[in-house]
This record gives structure tokens, C-alpha cells and sequence, in this order.
């Protein structure tokens, strides 16, 4: 009797044991999803996330992992195509059974997500989408990177407040172009109604079908409606279509580079860009062939941030260039969902409460503090490119910037 008692006390301390084991973590495998393009028009995006998510992955995998466990990411391909997003998304939920999933880039692949993240419980956290239509959208939806609402209401003022020789205003008037995609619309939306409120003209707004531009008509029409002699051009959409409408602009006669300032948004900020534009910008010279747009982070080797300038180094180490913005937010939506499971639990409830009250988290792209909107404030600094190196346009950036790092680029 005393035997078969002493079995059963052995077995049920076995059991505690194993049960101790498996709900503190330890050499487990701790399995998550990401949704992103990584084929089809928007996969640079897509490419440069992942990157910066698997050297966090591997960081925090040689430092014992999330907890003790080995964090896992599985990736699925949106192809940008909110249809595909659909049945990867009940993929990654129904058969992989992940808690929360990384993505989506684009804000329209996001706002057909989201709705379905709410339906299963499932935590999404997009390292990129950035249309006001998410603000508060759904319950289990965050976001690291702002909303249009910043980028827009920054460029209005920058275009604003350019100042030349004799501190005389140019720019009072500006032709707008946008792709009729979530994105571009947001961006556009916040732009011209910050612009009018200034007391700006927004001469003519022009929308475009993103499968089927017709970038000479579009061109046409802008210089049309360029009736002074310096004018600004401001255009939103993805990095291809923008180097494509440079490149056309180009080609026309009636455009004067010297006169005539272009202004864009965040999307161009790739490698695929520079490449795709690259001839836009002959002569290099930021007087004549240049370029304006919003940054949310620049990230360098020689940051006095240390923590930015030891990432810029890592992630050089590892594929052979500098990361951008977009491999930064990446990396850091990897780390914040670490630090989150890590301090509340790996259910999806716990994730979704541990993501509603972070503050003051600090990231290589900036601060981190997620509102009741589930958003973060990021005000982007705006630089000049000429073909060859950026520099700082915005001298009001360390006014803006105020709370978060701050980077020194050719100052």
C-alpha cells in the first residue's frame, strides 16, 4: 500500500513538474505569424520588414530566447493582394495556431486583416500600414508606424513655410498627385486639407489608378495647372509609381527642375527607389533634379543614439548594407512582441492587453507609447535627396522631434 502510495506521490510530482515547466517557458519553441509582400509590386517593403525581423529573431534567439523559448516566425506571402492576405491569415490561424501575426504592410491588406484578427481573437500588428482608416479601427489591431495624419500635416507646413533668398515665400500653390490606393489616399486627405487651413492653394488635385497610371496624361495635366513660376509638385503613392512619374516628368519640356520643387511621401525611402530613379537625378544636383519627403527614422552607424548606431551595425554585419525605416520598424515590432510575452503571457488576451498600455517603450525607430487608438506618434524629419546623399531640409526637426532620438546627418 505504502508503495503504490509512494508511486502516485512520485507520479503527481512528475506531473507538477512538467506542468511548472511548460507554463514558466523553457526550451520550447514559441511560434508567431507575419503577413508580408514578399513577391509581387510592393515585395520591396516586404523584403526590407523581413530583413530587419529575422536579426531580431536571431538576437533574441541567442540570448535564450522569449522566456526560454526558441521564438519562431512563420511568414506567409500577401503578394500585396488583400484576397491572399485573407487565406493566409485563416491559415496562420486555424493551422499554425499562432497567437499573433506581424502585418500587414500595406493599409489596404491591413484593413481587410484586422476585421478577421477581431473574429478569431488574434493580435495583428502591422510594422508599416499607416492609413488614418486604422486609427481605433478593431479591438486586437496595433500599430508601430504613424498615421498619414502626421506625414500629411508635415509636408503641408514644410511646403509652407520654404523659404528662399530675401525670406520670400515660394510654394503658395501645389498640384497634387495620388494613387487611389488606402495609403496614398490618407496621406492626400491630411495634405490638402492642412495645406488649404494654412491659407494654400491646392491648384489641382489628380488621382491615379495604380494598375493603370497613364503618367504622361497625368504629367500633362500637372504642368498645366502649374501657373507660376516656381510651383510644387507633391505626390503620394508607392515608390515604383512614384520613380516612374519623376522619370516622365523628366521627359517632358514644358518641366523646369529649377523651378519647379517636388514633394513626396515616405514610400520612396528604398533601396528599390534610389535604383528605379536613379536617372531622374542626372546632374546630381538638389537645386535642379531633387526630391523632398518625410523620414520617420534615419538610421545610421555614427547615431548618437548607441542603441540605433549598434543596430545600423548589426544589420550591416549581416546582409552588407545600412538598414531603412522599414527594416527598422521590422526589427522592432519583433522585439516590442518579445518584451510584451515575455512580461504578460503568450495568449492572444494577454498580448493584446500587454500592447494597449506600453509606454515610453524605446525602439531603433523611435518611441514607442501605443494611445487609445492603438497608434503611436512619430513625427517624421523631411530631408532633401539628390541622387547621391540625403540631407536634412527641415530645420524645425529638433522642434517636432521633441520626446524622441534624434539623428545628425550632414548637418
Amino acid at each position: 500500500m505504502l508503495r503504490k502510495l509512494a508511486v502516485v506521490i512520485i507520479a503527481i510530482g512528475i506531473c507538477v513538474s512538467a506542468l511548472f515547466i511548460a507554463c514558466s517557458g523553457g526550451k520550447g519553441e514559441l511560434k508567431i505569424g507575419a503577413i508580408l509582400p514578399l513577391t509581387g509590386d510592393i515585395s520591396n517593403y516586404g523584403e526590407l520588414i523581413k530583413s530587419g525581423m529575422d536579426l531580431a529573431v536571431e538576437e533574441i534567439n541567442a540570448d535564450d530566447g522569449v522566456d526560454g523559448d526558441t521564438l519562431k516566425i512563420v511568414y506567409k506571402d500577401s503578394q500585396g493582394k488583400p484576397e491572399v492576405a485573407t487565406d493566409v491569415m485563416i491559415e496562420l490561424t486555424e493551422k499554425e495556431r499562432v497567437p499573433l501575426i506581424i502585418g500587414g504592410v500595406s493599409s489596404t491588406v491591413s484593413l481587410t486583416l484586422a476585421p478577421i484578427a477581431d473574429d478569431k481573437q488574434v493580435v495583428l500588428l502591422s510594422p508599416a500600414s499607416s492609413s488614418p482608416k486604422l486609427s481605433g479601427y478593431k479591438d486586437y489591431f496595433f500599430r508601430i508606424y504613424p498615421s498619414d495624419t502626421l506625414e500629411g500635416y508635415s509636408m503641408a507646413n514644410r511646403i509652407l513655410n520654404y523659404q528662399q533668398k530675401g525670406n520670400k515665400k515660394y510654394f503658395q500653390n501645389v498640384v497634387v498627385v495620388a494613387s487611389q490606393t488606402d495609403y496614398a489616399e490618407g496621406i492626400k486627405i491630411e495634405f490638402v486639407k492642412e495645406f488649404r487651413r494654412r491659407g494654400g492653394n491646392t491648384e489641382e488635385v489628380i488621382n491615379y489608378d495604380p494598375l493603370k497610371p497613364e503618367f504622361e496624361k497625368v504629367v500633362s495635366r500637372v504642368l498645366t495647372h502649374m501657373r507660376d513660376e516656381a510651383g510644387a509638385i507633391f505626390i503620394a503613392g508607392y515608390y515604383e509609381d512614384i520613380a516612374n512619374f519623376l522619370l516622365t516628368l523628366k521627359k517632358n519640356p514644358r518641366f523646369d527642375p529649377q523651378a519647379h520643387k517636388i514633394f513626396s511621401c515616405s514610400a520612396v525611402y528604398t533601396p528599390e527607389f534610389k535604383k528605379k530613379a536613379a536617372e531622374y537625378f542626372v546632374p546630381k544636383d538638389l537645386d535642379k533634379y531633387g526630391l523632398v519627403f518625410p523620414v520617420i527614422c534615419h538610421i545610421t552607424p555614427d547615431s548618437p543614439d548607441e542603441d540605433v548606431a549598434m543596430f545600423a551595425r548589426r544589420f550591416y554585419k549581416k546582409y552588407g548594407y545600412y538598414p531603412e525605416s522599414y527594416a527598422a520598424h521590422g526589427y522592432d515590432a519583433v522585439k516590442l512582441v518579445a518584451d510584451v510575452i515575455e512580461r504578460r503571457g503568450s495568449m492572444p488576451r494577454d498580448i493584446q492587453f500587454g500592447l494597449s498600455i506600453v509606454k515610453n517603450w524605446m525602439g531603433v525607430a523611435g518611441k514607442v507609447t501605443i494611445d487609445d487608438n492603438h497608434d503611436v506618434s512619430k513625427y517624421p524629419v523631411i530631408y532633401g535627396y539628390d541622387g547621391k546623399e540625403m540631407l536634412i531640409f527641415d530645420t524645425d526637426y529638433k522642434k517636432q522631434r521633441t520626446g524622441y532620438y534624434e539623428v545628425v546627418v550632414w548637418e
